[in-house]
């Protein structure tokens, strides 16, 4: 059995269920872990909900059960387009110039004709020096834990030919 296959507790059940259900938990991890029994703060709820969505089997009934709806429902990327075609041909019949435009503009995001970027232009000018020093010491971090080969480290004890290490390590 895969991680994916693995049989779902009833909590989990009910908290797929609530999670592509219309209501509060309809995409919300936090309340369909709260209407699915979970118990907790609100930051805790928060947290269930984002662990089970990324749990492979819970995942797997998520996008098993949103098939099932759609299907049942007739629902597929060709209806769509073709409903939003449909809306267009009447918005332009009836002159209505906003409806019209809007569902060409669907169909260009469909199409990825566009995408909306927002450029950020820095120079270390720009950067404070705090800010600088800051970034320094979580890269000079960053570098202390890695291998030789450059991959996380910690198989092997520091004897000071690995990047960052300045002698033995020592462990407590």
């Amino acid at each position: 059995m895969t991680e994916a296959t693995k049989p779902l507790t009833a909590r989990q059940e009910a908290f797929v269920q609530h999670y592509t259900s219309p209501g509060e938990g309809l995409f919300n991890g936090t309340g369909a872990a709260r209407l699915a029994g979970y118990k907790g703060s609100p930051n805790t709820l928060a947290h269930t909900g984002h662990e089970n969505v990324r749990k492979p089997h819970i995942w797997s009934a998520i996008r098993s059960r949103l098939k099932e709806m759609y299907s049942a429902a007739d629902l597929s990327v060709d209806r769509v387009l073709n409903d939003i075609e449909f809306t267009r041909q009447c918005a332009i019949r009836d002159g209505n110039w906003t409806a019209a435009l809007r569902a060409s503009e669907l169909h260009g995001k469909y199409l990825t004709m566009w995408i909306e970027r927002i450029e950020h232009v820095h120079t270390i000018e720009d950067v404070a020096t705090n800010d600088l020093v800051d970034l320094a010491n979580r890269l000079a971090s960053k570098i202390d834990g890695l291998n030789f080969n450059g991959s996380a480290g910690g198989d092997e004890p520091g004897d000071g030919s690995q990047p960052g290490d300045a002698g033995a390590r020592t462990t407590h």
